[in-house]
């Protein structure tokens, strides 16, 4: 017996009962869409609010599960319903199974000369009529809906309109649904990663407004997320003298549409100046527009800082007129060596104080004391007082030509200078103090 098509039914005359039921239901249909339920749950919903607004007399909903190796039929909306019955998925096996497969709507007004299938478990239930329709979403059909009739019904074209229109309903609650579902791990992994990494992560707009930032920058930094949002990345981080070559480095990557990689100093709340070497990524959107950017940040602060100290070190014994490099003899420290590199001789008195919890020295706080040599790693002094702080700042220079170099003492022992009982202090340098 053919089945006839969706151009074939007839046009059925509504009855305003029959609209009144019809649109509570694409109500009820609105509400469980906005409310936090599962797929199945969805489903369920939608071929129950079927059943009732076409006067059917039961329905029964239909899911492929082991990756689309079985399908699972529950029976909605009959008190005889039982669990649900499973068998593997095959075209020819069931309604659900035709529709779900055809994608497209199965009307079927008498089973009993039915031919594209054999559906055993809806003649259990002595179903004579039926409309399937397939729930497709994300591209392709996962589920289905089915309205079934005891008696032969005559089912018409506003039947399955309505039906397909409460179908694609949870079809679109379900693909909204999994399109959150996505969002939320994807933020929640964003934040994680976020979280865990020791790299200084910002993200900004596309006019390079602060939109969030990792607990690294904020430990960093000294700014919280609220006292950032909204402020320009640029005017609030990177240091006056290297804006212009901050943003050559940026337009040659605009140019390239490739991460751009730069270093710079990222000035902290404090005042104070980290060296970072930092790459710049943009996401661009559907229409080639930059939609957000991710910056991050490696703190290189001890590498350049070193590299910065020793060429000052260099520096400084050069304005003094220092003579070529030589090895200079010093009494036996305990432990193993800890500078590298040719040490100079550097017989001069430069100041030096106490850099304590990070805390920069007054300017009264400097006392002049003899230096025995310097290399890129670090220096000597001499004092008569045994030194009672672990870190200390040094003025290297003179003149105005002087430069603050954080350093680390290493080791302390004793020696004789003019028959005085002297400290030969050893200090390891850290980082340049920018003023």
């Amino acid at each position: 017996m053919p089945t006839p098509s969706t151009e074939q039914l007839e046009t059925a005359s509504e009855t305003p009962e029959n609209v009144a039921h019809r649109l509570a239901a694409t109500l009820e249909m609105s509400q469980l869409m906005l409310q936090d339920v599962d797929a199945d749950e969805l489903l369920r919903g939608a071929t129950s609010l079927l059943v009732t607004a076409l006067e059917a007399d039961f329905g029964v909903a239909g899911a492929l599960f082991d990756g689309g190796d079985g399908i699972e039929l529950n029976v909605v909306a009959d008190e005889t319903a039982s669990r649900p019955y499973q068998f593997s998925y095959c075209k020819t096996a069931s309604a659900a199974g035709f529709a779900i497969s055809s994608e497209e709507s199965l009307i079927s007004n008498d089973f009993g000369e039915e031919d594209r299938f054999k559906d055993l478990f809806l003649r259990e239930r002595s179903a004579a009529s039926g409309l399937t329709i397939p729930l497709v979403a994300h591209g392709h059909a996962t589920a289905s809906v089915g309205i079934y009739w005891t008696q032969q019904h005559k089912i018409s074209r506003a039947d399955v309109d309505f039906a397909e229109t409460i179908t694609h309903m949870a079809a679109s609650a379900l693909t909204h649904t999994e399109l959150q579902k996505r969002l939320v791990y994807a933020r929640r992994f964003q934040e994680t990663l976020m979280a865990s990494t020791q790299s200084l992560v910002f993200t900004l707009d596309a006019d390079d407004r602060i939109t969030s930032l990792n607990d690294a920058c904020r430990t960093i930094s000294g700014f919280s997320l609220d006292e950032l949002r909204g402020r320009s990345f640029m005017s609030v981080f990177v240091a006056p003298e290297e804006l212009e070559a901050v943003r050559a480095a940026i337009r040659r990557g605009q140019e390239t549409a490739t991460p751009t990689k730069y270093e710079s100093y990222l000035v902290a709340k404090s005042g104070e100046r980290r060296r970072v070497s930092w790459s710049r990524a943009s996401l661009i959107d559907s229409d080639g527009n930059i939609e957000s950017i991710v910056l991050t940040g490696v703190d290189v602060t001890p590498r350049s800082d070193v590299e910065m100290a020793s060429t000052v070190a260099a520096a400084a014994a050069e304005s003094f007129g220092d003579p070529e490099p030589e090895q200079v003899a010093t009494p036996a420290f305990k432990g193993a060596e800890q500078r590298d590199g040719v040490r100079r001789s550097f017989p001069y008195r430069q100041g030096i104080a106490p850099y304590v919890n990070d805390k920069m020295p007054e300017e009264s706080d400097y006392v002049e004391v003899g230096f025995r040599d310097i290399s890129a790693g670090g220096v000597s002094f001499l004092t008569p007082d045994k030194p009672d702080f672990e870190q200390v700042i040094i003025a290297l220079g003179s003149g105005q030509n002087v430069t603050l170099v954080a350093a680390e003492v290493m080791h302390v022992d004793t020696t004789q200078r003019d028959g005085r009982l002297m400290y030969l202090v050893g200090c390891r340098f850290l980082r340049r103090i920018a003023v």
